[in-house]
Formats: C-alpha cells, sequence, structure tokens
C-alpha cells in the first residue's frame, strides 16, 4: 500500500505477491467502504513472480483486503479526507469548495491565517452553502496574510478524517 491517507479523488496501489510466486495465478481484490459490506471491485492476474497490482480511487474509508486460492491478505484501511479548496475570485474575496460524495451543505468550516510564527490562528467559523461552499470577503489586515479553510473530523462526519485547503495569499494596502 502506497498512501493510509489520501485526499478524496487521489489514487492508491494495491499491491501484494501471491505465496506460490507463479504468473497468471487469479486474485480477487475485495473493498469494503465505511457502512457497507464486502464487496469484489477486481479479479486480477499475477505478473512475474506471482506479483499483483490494484489501483483504486476511494471515495470513503475502505478497507481493501486480496484473496487467492482461499487465503484472504489482512486488511489495509485508506482513510480519507474530504477534498476542500480555496481560491479568490477578486483581490480580497475567497471561495472555499468542499468534494466529496456526500455534500456538506450546512457544515462548518474554520478560515484560519498563518501567524508570524508559522501557526495557523483560526479567524472566523464559517457555515457552507448548499452546494457545500462559501463565498466571503478576507478579513482588513493592513498588508499581506496567508489564508486556508479547515474542516474538523466532527465536521467532515462518519467515515472521513478533518481536512484542509491550499493557502492563499490576500493583501490590504491600508
Amino acid at each position: 500500500m502506497n498512501a493510509p491517507i489520501v485526499f478524496y479523488g487521489d489514487q492508491v496501489t494495491v499491491s501484494g505477491t501471491v505465496s506460490n510466486a507463479k504468473a497468471n495465478e487469479p486474485v480477487l481484490i475485495l473493498a469494503e467502504p465505511y457502512g457497507s459490506s464486502a464487496q469484489q471491485v477486481a479479479i486480477l492476474m499475477t505478473g512475474a513472480g506471482g506479483a499483483f497490482t490494484y489501483t483504486a480511487t476511494p471515495t470513503i474509508l475502505t478497507n481493501y483486503s486480496a484473496t487467492w486460492k482461499g487465503a484472504a491478505s489482512q486488511k489495509v484501511t485508506v482513510q480519507v479526507r474530504p477534498h476542500l479548496t480555496l481560491s479568490r475570485t477578486s483581490r480580497t474575496r475567497l471561495s472555499a469548495r468542499i468534494t466529496s460524495t456526500k455534500s456538506f451543505a450546512r457544515h462548518f468550516i474554520y478560515l484560519q491565517r498563518r501567524s508570524s510564527f508559522g501557526q495557523w490562528v483560526t479567524v472566523e467559523k464559517l457555515r457552507l452553502g448548499p452546494l457545500s461552499g462559501r463565498l466571503f470577503t478576507a478579513p482588513h489586515r493592513k498588508g499581506t496574510t496567508t489564508y486556508r479553510v479547515f474542516m474538523t473530523t466532527n465536521q467532515a462526519g462518519l467515515g472521513y478524517l478533518a481536512t484542509w485547503s491550499n493557502s492563499v495569499r490576500v493583501r490590504y494596502r491600508h
């Protein structure tokens, strides 16, 4: 497994080797998304040395396992962070948007600024609109300020981790 924590939309690789190390052996890949039962998502044929690789794009916390000749591998858990983006719509207007399989309408995100010590400091709590987004004006602070938005695990909900956006710089002259 190459990444046990991913952002929504990112891919992970599930790989392994069967114990007889032979090519052309069928391997079943099972996925168990949070709140669902395990389901077969692929049948792979092993390559040289009995190796197999499967690329997945989990949308929520998901356990993956492989089965070969009735033997099941250990489960590997991939945790998912919703994809949160922050962009400027004008010099001081910002737009936050969160992407996932579910709606985040009426959930909260927190606007944060980077302090002079490099820490993120929460400056405002914002409620997301019906399309899981929010337009707002950056707080007035003289000079250049770096902002991001953050969502807690509680706001993200079951099957998701806390998440944060990219950072955006805003400059006020007065």
